[in-house]
């Protein structure tokens, strides 16, 4: 039996790292903002994956790809450096 949210969980991450195609980042796009539960979910990655940077816990591919790619926000790295 597949496992929706983890499947989930895992595209919400690889969209977070920038390791999604364009029109791949557009199909997600498209589902969580059309599904409020995904939505959530999709917010709960997001704050995991912050959460594991600021402790450490990124493996060094995860790590390269975060700052490559999420950092590459100037709002984003501000978010970064104001979380507690």
């Amino acid at each position: 039996m597949v496992d929706l949210h983890a499947d989930f969980d895992n595209l919400c991450e690889r969209y977070l790292l920038g390791e999604l195609t364009e029109s791949e980042c557009q199909e997600v796009e498209k589902t969580y903002f059309a599904d409020d539960s995904l939505f959530e979910r999709f917010q709960v990655v997001k704050e995991d994956l912050l959460d594991a940077y600021a402790r450490g816990d990124l493996t060094s591919n995860k790590l390269k790809s975060f700052e490559q790619h999420y950092l590459k926000s100037k709002a984003r790295r501000q978010r970064v450096e104001e979380a507690p």
